[in-house]
């Protein structure tokens, strides 16, 4: 249902988003299509893997229509173990076209349920360390199944989850109806309204909690007093989301002027039932609800972008952002504690810029300020001590050259984005023990990235990309629970790496197209080391990796269809590889202990497809 998907790291424009911050991503849903369409698209994989698509179309007909419908399934066993995935989606979207006018609706459903594997392998696990895996387990406090599971799975597809429904299971609807205008040649006008519903939950088995975590009281069975035992609960999400965008441009061959703005409301219901216990003396009745809270967040913004031609060679471009949030939260989370808060927040984002061209040769020059709100997890995990945390802002500086021939496209761009105020993880908890946010007073990215695209004979396709940077907190401090103390250490850090923020990024996609209709395209990706903490340890970070795809592709003409094949090799080298993980330092017995979480990912793995379009 996407045509096209285009991501910018740095400062977005408001058009593509009143909160875009640190990057933003911009989706465009199916252009029109003139003729009518059919399409059939079968893929096969590894780990049982399949999708099966259907999309049909009618081109755009003689009374100014035109439709499309899409419809999608998606299933696998998953390379962790139990990590299965049922994955339904429909799209379907209507529209009157003219030269003036035009109104479109779409449509998009989804569903998805998943089998949990967020905790990841334990580094323990990975390495086989029998002594340490026990000492994990007995830290975790795992049951005896627990246990037996850690030590008798595959170091590599181990999940911790056994209970048979550990599943997240989500449905979401997005409704859509978008109008433009064309007055003229020189002005144009949007207007678009959305409505989102969604409500899911994942339940969970959980092994001898104590009743009063759940608000239910001891039970007696007998003569004895039960203060803990086995439970299954759910936690469930109910929300909405709707409002309205709205856009006037006027062009001229000089100047490009956009006014525009949004208006949307999030509401957001979080609640949780126990369906089972494991001991029950007749007081419990299933389905018990023993937290629920809400929240509000209303957000509204205006802006006026413009571009101004100076002359055949420069253009200037300037982005006035105005955006104001109110978010009202109330009711109890699942420990109990009152989150009811208020908040409210007015950004003041610019942006500015020069670009220059002449020929083959161009540069550009850009400046922007963003800024971003705290999460709903932020306030409500928040150290009712230390109070909730602020905003982050980010001071974007760009610039770039490019040479541009038929044959070669070369790109060079340096970027600093000066943060203040980030939010990140110190390994500091709230009285209850979660884990919180906290903002760091100065931290920054820079770098430079190079890009390199060459066409030879339209036989050879070759485009390289690097990105080399800096990514730096000016003074970190990290805190440690102390299980012997029931307090906490602390650690002043300066000029550590910024977690998941490798500094050396390459790539190659070469595509090579030795007789007609048969494409050959060899994927790299290098990624740096990477720390998973800001405590820039040589303990917990992720190895560097370089990893290679493999696609072949072939386009069969007919005169009543096309026929095309693939199969994709990912993995081609069969690297062991790891790109995400998790961990928590505490102190026990006097010593610095880690509980962690590592995603592996697959070796070496196939896939093949044949699509038929009509």
């Amino acid at each position: 249902s996407v045509n096209s998907i285009q991501i910018q790291r740095g400062v977005g424009t408001s058009s593509n988003g009143a909160a875009a911050f640190g990057a933003s991503v911009n989706m465009q849903t199916n252009s029109l299509s003139h003729k009518a369409f059919a399409e059939i698209n079968n893929i096969f994989g590894a780990f049982n893997t399949r999708k099966h698509t259907l999309k049909a179309g009618t081109g755009l007909l003689d009374n100014n229509f035109a439709f499309d419908i899409r419809v999608s399934q998606i299933s696998s066993d998953g390379f962790i173990d139990r990590a299965t995935a049922d994955m339904k989606s429909l799209f379907a979207s209507g529209g009157y076209y003219s030269d003036k006018h035009i109104v479109k609706a779409n449509i998009t459903s989804g569903k998805q349920i998943t089998y949990q594997a967020w905790n990841g392998v334990p580094k323990v696990k990975l390495e086989n360390d029998t002594a340490g895996m026990q000492q994990f387990a007995e830290d975790s406090g795992f049951s005896p199944e627990e246990t037996e599971n850690l030590f008798t799975s595959n170091s590599r597809t181990y999940n911790q989850y056994m209970y048979e429904n550990q599943v997240d299971d989500y449905k979401q609807d997005h409704y859509q109806l978008f109008y433009t205008y064309k007055h003229n040649q020189n002005l144009t006008a949007n207007v678009a309204l959305h409505y989102t519903q969604g409500f899911g939950f994942y339940e969970s088995y959980r092994y001898n909690k104590k009743l009063s975590s759940f608000a239910l009281p001891n039970m007696q069975i007998g003569d004895t007093t039960i203060k803990r035992t086995d439970f299954i609960n759910r936690k469930y999400l109910d929300n909405d989301f709707y409002g309205a965008t709205a856009s006037a441009k006027y062009q001229t061959d000089k100047t490009d002027i956009t006014l525009g703005g949004g208006l949307n409301q999030y509401l957001g219901r979080h609640f949780g039932e126990i369906l089972w216990t494991k001991h029950n003396d007749g007081s419990f009745k299933p389905n018990h609800e023993y937290y629920r809270n809400a929240a509000t967040k209303n957000d509204a913004n205006i802006y006026l972008k413009s571009s101004i031609k100076l002359g055949e060679m420069i253009d200037l471009y300037g982005d006035l952002q105005l955006r104001g949030i109110n978010y009202v939260l109330s009711g109890f989370n699942d420990d109990n504690i009152d989150i009811s808060q208020k908040h409210n927040f007015l950004f003041f984002n610019p942006k500015a810029g020069v670009f220059i061209h002449k020929d083959r040769l161009s540069g550009f020059f850009s400046v922007a300020q963003a800024h971003r709100e705290p999460t709903r997890s932020n306030f409500t995990d928040a150290d009712t001590i230390k109070g909730t945390p602020t905003f982050e802002r980010l001071l974007d500086f760009e610039a770039g050259f490019s040479y541009k021939s038929e044959i070669i496209i070369a790109q060079v761009n340096f970027f600093h984005m000066q943060y203040k105020d980030q939010l990140v993880l110190t390994g500091n908890v709230n009285a209850t023990g979660r884990a919180i946010m906290e903002n760091v007073e100065k931290s920054y990215r820079h770098g430079v990235e190079l890009s390199l695209s060459v066409k030879q004979h339209k036989i050879i396709d070759w485009t390289l990309f690097a990105t080399f940077s800096r990514n730096k907190i000016d003074q970190f401090i990290a805190y440690f629970d102390d299980w012997d103390t029931y307090a906490q250490r602390s650690d002043t850090l300066k000029n550590v790496d910024i977690s998941f923020s490798p500094n050396t990024l390459l790539g190659s996609i070469l595509t090579v197209k030795p007789i007609k209709n048969l494409d050959i395209t060899l994927t790299d990706n290098f990624i740096g080391k990477q720390y998973i903490d800001n405590t820039a340890s040589a303990d917990r970070q992720l190895k560097q990796y370089w990893v290679t795809n493999l696609r072949i592709s072939y386009l069969l003409n007919t005169r009543v269809f096309d026929v095309s094949f693939f199969t994709q090799i990912n993995n081609l080298y069969n690297v062991d590889y790891i790109t995400n993980a998790w961990v928590y330092s505490y102190y026990y017995n006097n010593e610095l202990r880690a509980l962690d979480g590592y995603f592996p990912q697959a070796n070496r793995h196939f896939m093949v497809g044949l699509n038929l379009t009509f």
